[in-house]
């Protein structure tokens, strides 16, 4: 081989080459040029999906907040019309404990979003509660009760754990004043938040959301699902919390939660506005899902198509013959159709083994693998249409009935709801307007309303309208809705939501009917007899009449219902009311203003012989016996009357003058007595002293002295009876003869007794901590006795001071324990396994039933000073107070004799072996600083005093 042979090797090859080398980069800008437009085509298609799915995710959480917003506003206006219901109500305004306790229970179990109903009593107790507890409860530190009685009108609190439920609830309250002014209750109902994960549930939220309810100042009330560990908690600094405290109105975010999720959120307000019941309610679907399909078929899209476009590239690579052009010219007319959506698009080549072929098979496989991922994207858009579907069916499964009107207030859309409200298909529904389907007064009415809502471009809420069903029945529809408005922002019509509301409207009007009359007689009760007045009055005024008020009860219902129980007791009232309305004219009113207490407004009357006439015929139709249960029963009535304008100017004077009169004649034992400006008076006094009464205890105005009880034998103080002072502070001393009677009438015995008993054993206590383990006697009521719970609360008292029981001394009257022996006994069972010491007080003076110290566990009878303060003279009472002694240490009791004022009573004590005296003679009651004095000094009866007249 020569030298130019040599030489041209080298020359040819780098033809070839760059021919070569050329055709490759023409190939590879095919490629690239087939690919990119596939490339931007899924860009393209995902960025769509995303969004869309973005847009339906948003739609989705919008639906589910507006939904419960416009739940939640429904709720908290039924539950005000609710309460302000309830408080009318004669159980609720009359304290009657026991029928309001009944009456909360029964109206709970028709209202299934509230955990519990019942009534607060001024003083921030709980009056009643639909739900039992055993203890009293106190809310006066609670905002709900607070908000009611700054603002006077309904509140809502804040979030709280019930202290009757022992849940999670909001309370709503509502305040009842009497005419005066005076708060006469708060009616009060506990929402449970149960609702809100009852409505996320039915949303099938995807996995990862989060339904989150927010009070105004951004404390989470409320979490779905996981709420226990968020509760209570204050992002004030998260993006979502942010937004909402900015906005306080409808609106969405994407940002990460408060777990760290990023979400798409979107937020509204829960019935802005309202004093203490500012709530904002979010829903957060994690980002993730909303984008799960359109990400994961981007990413399989996006991988394959590079997985083949290096295949395509390496075949190109290896492709470089001129002759192949045509070839390759196909491929780029394929790749064009491709790039411009046609993914049937293929080479129409032969798929040999060469470079070429290799680049003909990758391509038609970037078509398939196109196809396939555009299938993918096909399947992710109908799986977008079904969420909308899904969404679209919780639409229409609710329980309310949608609907979409243009702005002509024709229906563009209605939910299946409508044929169970109105028995119409939605088919029948569309093109026609909501007015189509009232009476035509009520059209009228509600077309106004909706004129108005419109020309102002806002919502309305709670639209109360009469609809008439395709069958001709009447059903009333509660509408609330919002404004649609087209892209450049004029009105497009309305979407909202409407409820049956049918069968609360006739229980509101049942419980409107209960308010005012009495539930047992049917009769009117106290509110409506009042109402009744008024208008008589009015009439009067013009025709220049009288009016007459007249209160009346029952001398011997009592009895009636001690010996032959309540049920012959309700039968007999009723009875009563139907006699009593035979005896008034039509004109008149007959009411029934609680327990056996009855009212009337005698109308047309002008002199006092026209309501004696009244009187003397019901006193001639009740002189003929009732007939109950096969029982003829005799009963004789009280009458007080006041008459308009004499005795008052307005209705409840007058009906309060009757009763002060009804009063004065129980006093004076007379059948009727009519009204005199001194029973003001008496009346006024008393119930002065009754509210000082009320407040005495708070105030800090009772206070205990104690008097020293003295052994007999040893001479020294054993214990101390606890009594009771009030120290007023305009009156000075009270005396216990007149206020211990009220606190027995007014049921304040109950808390007074209560801090008595804390009192004495608090100071009990603290003397046997000194070294002097005294005795204290405690006094109870009959009230105080039968009270539930006694023995748990002594048992509380006990634990709580540390006193030892063996130091107390339960004091009780004959006449406490004479009454009902079982009840009794099993009241003297609890305070025997106490192991505390009971006494009888004033023995001898009441019943003297020798049966009872046999039955109970009695260990000291209490001589009363009647017996003792003439003991050393009298031998009548010399001898009754001998033999109560023998007895008593026959049964084996101790004996103690009170008002020991000499020192011949003394020694006839000493002489006859009386346990243990109490008296002036030793010790006049003092206070506890003044006992320890006595104690310090070691006063004791002198050995004299010990020994006089002793027994040989």
């Amino acid at each position: 081989m020569d030298s130019n042979s040599i030489q041209g090797g080298p020359s040819q090859g780098a033809t070839e080459v760059g021919t070569f080398s050329g055709l490759r980069a023409r190939l590879l800008w095919l490629v690239l040029l087939a690919v990119l437009p596939a490339l931007g085509l899924i860009l393209y298609t995902a960025h769509q999906s995303g969004r869309l799915a973005a847009r339906q995710t948003v739609d989705e959480a919008q639906l589910l907040v507006r939904l419960a917003a416009a739940d939640y506003a429904r709720l908290v206006a039924n539950s005000r019309e609710l309460l302000g219901t309830l408080a009318l109500l004669p159980e609720v305004r009359g304290r009657d404990a026991a029928g309001c306790h009944t009456l909360m229970a029964r109206i709970k179990s028709g209202y299934g979003q509230y955990l519990n109903l019942g009534v607060i009593g001024p003083d921030g107790w709980v009056f009643c509660s639909a739900v039992p507890t055993a203890q009293r409860v106190n809310v006066t530190d609670r905002a709900y009760f607070k908000r009611a009685l700054e603002t006077r009108d309904f509140a809502i609190g804040d979030f709280q754990i019930g202290r009757i439920t022992g849940r999670p609830v909001v309370v709503f309250s509502y305040p009842d004043y009497e005419a005066n002014g005076r708060l006469r209750a708060v009616v009060f109902a506990a929402l449970d938040l149960a609702w809100l994960d009852q409505l996320a549930a039915k949303a099938q939220l995807p996995d990862g959301s989060r339904v989150t309810l927010f009070d105004g100042r951004g404390v989470i009330l409320h979490r779905y699902p996981e709420s226990e560990g968020w509760i209570g908690k204050s992002p004030e600094d998260s993006p979502l919390m942010r937004a909402i405290l900015a906005s306080r109105s409808e609106g969405t975010i994407e940002t990460a939660g408060l777990d760290h999720v990023p979400r798409l959120y979107a937020f509204a307000p829960l019935l802005a506005g309202v004093a203490g019941g500012g709530a904002y309610l979010s829903v957060g679907i994690p980002r993730d899902i909303a984008f799960a399909d359109v990400n994961r078929i981007f990413v399989h899209t996006f991988a394959g198509l590079a997985l083949v476009a290096l295949l395509v590239l390496a075949a190109a690579w290896y492709g470089g013959d001129v002759f192949l052009l045509r070839k390759i010219r196909a491929l780029v007319s394929a790749s064009r159709r491709l790039a411009q959506g046609d993914l049937s698009a293929r080479s129409g080549l032969a798929h040999g083994r060469d470079e070429l072929g290799e680049l003909a098979r990758a391509f038609d496989e970037t078509a398939t693998a196109l196809g396939i991922r555009g299938a993918e994207l096909g399947h992710a858009m109908e799986a977008l249409r079904d969420n909308e579907e899904r969404f679209r069916s919780l639409v229409e499964t609710t329980s309310d009935w949608i609907w979409e009107v243009d702005a002509r207030g024709m229906y563009t859309y209605s939910s299946p709801k409508v044929v169970e409200l109105l028995g119409y298909t939605p088919e029948e529904i569309v093109g026609k307007s909501p007015f189509d389907f009232m009476p035509p007064d009520e059209a009228a009415r509600v077309g106004r309303q909706f004129t108005e809502f419109a020309r102002a471009r806002r919502p309305f809420e709670r639209l109360e309208n009469v609809n008439l069903r395709k069958d001709g029945g009447r059903v009333v529809l509660e509408t609330s809705g919002v404004p649609i408005f087209d892209r450049d922002g004029r009105l497009a019509g309305y979407r909202g939501i409407d409820r049956d509301i049918t069968e609360r409207v006739r229980a509101q009007a049942k419980l409107k009917h209960l308010a005012y009359h009495d539930e047992l007689t049917d009769l009117p009760n106290r509110a409506l007899l009042l109402d009744r007045l008024r208008q008589g009055l009015l009439e009067t005024a013009r025709q220049d009449r009288g009016v007459a008020a007249v209160c009346l009860d029952l001398r011997d219902f009592k009895t009636v219902n001690d010996t032959l129980g309540h049920e012959t007791g309700n039968r007999l009232l009723q009875a009563v009311a139907e006699r009593l309305q035979t005896c008034v004219r039509p004109g008149d009113t007959v009411a029934r203003l609680g327990g056996d207490k009855f009212g009337m407004m005698l109308a047309d009357v002008s002199h006092h012989e026209d309501v004696t006439r009244v009187l003397q015929k019901i006193r001639a139709e009740f002189a003929q016996p009732l007939r109950v249960d096969d029982r003829e029963l005799h009963l004789s009535m009280t009458f007080g009357i006041s008459l308009y304008p004499s005795d008052g100017a307005d209705a409840e004077t007058l009906l309060k003058n009757a009763d002060i009169a009804m009063y004065r004649a129980r006093e004076r034992d007379d059948d009727h007595q009519y009204y005199s400006a001194d029973m003001t008076a008496s009346a006024a006094e008393r119930l002065a002293l009754e509210n000082d009464l009320r407040r005495a205890l708070e105030r800090h105005e009772l206070l205990l002295h104690y008097q020293p009880q003295v052994s007999l034998a040893s001479g020294a103080i054993t214990g101390v009876e606890a009594l009771l002072r009030w120290r007023h502070p305009q009156h000075g001393m009270i005396s216990p003869a007149k206020f211990i009677p009220l606190a027995e009438q007014t049921g304040l015995i109950l808390p007074i007794g209560e801090w008595v008993l804390r009192e004495a054993c608090a100071q009990a206590r603290t003397w046997q901590a000194a070294g002097w383990p005294l005795r204290v006697a405690v006094n109870l009521s009959a009230r105080q006795f039968r009270q539930p719970g006694l023995d748990e609360l002594i048992r509380g008292v006990l634990e709580e001071t540390g006193l030892d029981p063996d130091r107390l001394d339960i004091e009780l009257t004959e006449s406490t324990i004479v009454h009902d022996p079982t009840g009794v006994a099993a009241i003297f069972a609890g305070l025997e396994r106490l192991g505390v010491q009971v006494s009888i007080d004033d023995f001898g003076t009441g019943y003297s039933s020798l049966s009872y110290l046999k039955r109970f566990s009695i260990d000291v009878l209490k001589i009363d000073q009647v017996f003792v303060r003439d003991i050393a003279v009298d031998p009548d009472d010399a001898a009754i107070v001998r033999a109560i002694i023998t007895m008593a240490h026959a049964l084996g009791i101790q004996t103690i004799a009170e008002g020991v004022e000499t020192r011949e009573q003394l020694a006839f004590l000493r002489k006859n072996r009386c346990d243990a005296m109490q008296g002036y003679y030793f010790s006049r009651p003092a206070s506890a600083d003044d006992i320890s004095r006595l104690l310090e000094d070691g006063k004791r009866l002198t050995v004299t005093e010990r020994l006089a007249d002793e027994p040989t």
